[in-house]
């Protein structure tokens, strides 16, 4: 059954990604034939039969082979995780394709137009389709697949937790193993812990598992040993939660000295080239919006001006690139007298001073804020001028959050964190903004340093567009 099950799945996804190519040249040659003529007078040349296209049988055919061969049909990923796959196959099957016509001499009988075209449109119809038909499976239940958690403790309960909060990937938790006898039996978050990492054989069979992740990061070489060669017989993936904490890097590469085995790990955005390219096309995505900005900036200025006495714009300092200090701007969201008000504010309401002292904020209604601050302080309107920063290469549009001077004092991950630029949003900001501990945005600075890529970066800045929208962790 459950192999019945993953050859429906497959077929359903590759259905689904001929679909996506096919309605995506369609709407190509559309533009290009009836939209583009009417803005770009280059274009009003009759373009090449939309039968060419269709002959060219083996452009779907590499573009589907790159899928297979990256796995895109039977790998659990994350959505962001396969849109990267999907945009990496999809722009190389392009290229192939484009590479193919102009060695054979074919590039008369293709529109270079209309392949570009259908590269954009595949880069948004396959990964709307692949999630559409992933939610459809996943309620008529082909998309399910049951994982046991070896390990009870806090590794294997956040790994449940994150498997809980992604149904795209289609897991379900279908019980943890632990050695603790006092675990056994009990339940932790609906999910029981079903027995000894000893019975796994057992509980797989009974449970229908295919899968297992281990997740006891001091789990001794012997046992863990042992537990894997009692999985390799049944279980179709076998997953380590890594021992590495926030060393962990998707950019890890492992190197062989004879029976050793070396992993090699940098954190990529310590590099000066990546650095380059990153400041670069940040700093050109800030200029060209900066008209607009220019405007907003203006229009928000009067706003503040007539809803309370004081300055625009509220200057604070804070840490730079190798920590360096900077006056970072932001619009003033409170009232000239907000220290006051905080002492007056804790004074008459103590039980809410451990929440300040905690998170700096106090959520709910903030009486420091002002009417239009509040306003501000919702949308994240309040940190616009913070683009500027950019320009002038203080800040990073992604990166870690800008610390005040003291704040990082005698923690450990000081270094890392001010090697790099900070940034006006991050992975902070879209993981629950002001809802986060102190230790929580630390933690996430450092993941971003150690893991980054041009991809996180697109990934984090449409996130934040979805958090600012919504309203997320604001207060």
């Amino acid at each position: 059954m459950r192999r019945f099950n993953e050859i429906i799945s497959v077929a359903f996804l590759l259905f689904s990604d001929i679909l996506s190519i096919f309605l995506s040249l369609l709407t190509a040659y559309f533009f290009r034939a009836s939209i583009l003529p009417h803005i770009f007078s280059a274009f009003k040349i009759k373009p090449v039969p939309l039968e060419n296209f269709f002959s060219a049988f083996y452009l779907l055919g590499i573009w589907l082979l790159l899928f297979f061969h990256d796995r895109l049909y039977t790998r659990r990923l994350v959505f962001w995780e396969e849109t990267r796959l999907i945009f990496k196959n999809t722009t190389i099957s392009i290229i192939i394709v484009m590479l193919l016509t102009f060695i054979l001499r074919k590039e008369r009988s293709f529109s270079r137009a209309v392949f570009i075209l259908l590269w954009i449109f595949t880069l948004f119809l396959i990964p709307f389709f692949r999630f559409l038909t992933k939610k459809i499976l996943f309620k008529l239940g082909l998309w399910n697949r049951n994982v046991l958690i070896a390990g009870a403790g806090s590794t294997g309960m956040r790994v449940a937790k994150e498997i809980e909060t992604t149904p795209y990937l289609g897991y379900r938790v279908a019980g943890f193993l632990d050695d603790d006898k006092d675990k056994i039996g009990s339940k932790i978050n609906g999910v029981e812990v079903l027995g000894k990492l000893s019975e796994i054989e057992k509980w797989m069979k009974k449970t229908s598992s295919e899968d297992v992740i281990i997740a006891i990061p001091t789990i001794k070489e012997e046992k863990l040993k042992s537990f894997v060669e009692k999985c390799e017989p049944i279980a179709k993936n076998i997953n380590f939660v890594s021992r590495f904490g926030l060393f962990s890097l998707y950019n890890l590469r492992t190197e062989h000295i004879n029976s050793f085995l070396l992993i090699s790990m940098k954190g990529r955005l310590l590099s000066s080239w990546l650095v380059t390219i990153k400041d670069i096309y940040e700093r050109l995505a800030v200029a060209i919006i900066s008209p607009f900005l220019a405007i907003l900036t203006c229009i928000i200025s009067i706003l503040i001006k007539i809803d309370s006495p004081g300055p625009v714009f509220f200057k604070q300092e804070r840490l730079g690139k190798d920590g360096k200090k900077f006056k970072l701007l932001k619009f003033r969201t409170m009232y000239k007298n907000s220290d006051e008000i905080l002492k007056r504010f804790l004074a008459e309401n103590p039980e809410r001073r451990e929440e300040w002292e905690k998170f700096r904020k106090i959520r709910g209604k903030d009486p420091r804020v002002t009417p239009i601050g509040r306003f501000l302080r919702k949308w994240s309107i309040d940190e616009i001028p913070q683009l500027f920063h950019v320009l002038k290469g203080e800040m990073s549009l992604v990166g870690p959050r800008p610390y005040i001077p003291g704040e990082l004092e005698n923690n450990p991950s000081s270094k890392i964190i001010t090697k790099v630029k900070p940034g006006v949003t991050g992975l902070w900001q879209i993981s629950g903004r002001n809802l986060l501990t102190f230790e929580d945005r630390i933690k996430l600075d450092e993941f971003y340093i150690r893991n980054w890529s041009l991809w996180q970066d697109f990934v984090i800045i449409l996130k934040t567009i979805k958090v600012v929208l919504k309203g997320e962790g604001a207060f």
